[in-house]
């Protein structure tokens, strides 16, 4: 698989966990899946203006008793110098 990409809609009061996935054998396809809770989080404070806040964390139960977190945005922070930040998005 080359990317995956998700995308969260609502559905009839339903969250529904929509998948794309590009294959060189399968070329493109899309699956549907339930989610079993979705959790936003939010920081209240934050030093860096430009650092998104808002973080989706959606918690996938579906099928086994393993719980699957999928965030919507990660970061490292590497180093911290003078105020300076180096960000690594994962």
């Amino acid at each position: 698989m080359e990317e995956n990409k998700k995308l969260m809609t609502k559905k009839k009061k339903n969250l529904i966990l929509m998948e794309e996935s590009e294959d060189q054998y399968f070329e493109s396809f899309q699956q549907e899946t339930e989610a079993e809770e979705v959790e936003e989080v939010i920081y209240l404070e934050s030093l860096m203006v430009d650092f998104s806040t808002n973080m989706l964390v959606l918690i996938d139960n579906f099928g086994s008793a393993r719980m699957i977190p999928h965030y919507s945005y990660v970061y490292r922070t590497q180093e911290v110098d003078s105020g300076e930040y180096d960000m690594t998005a994962l």
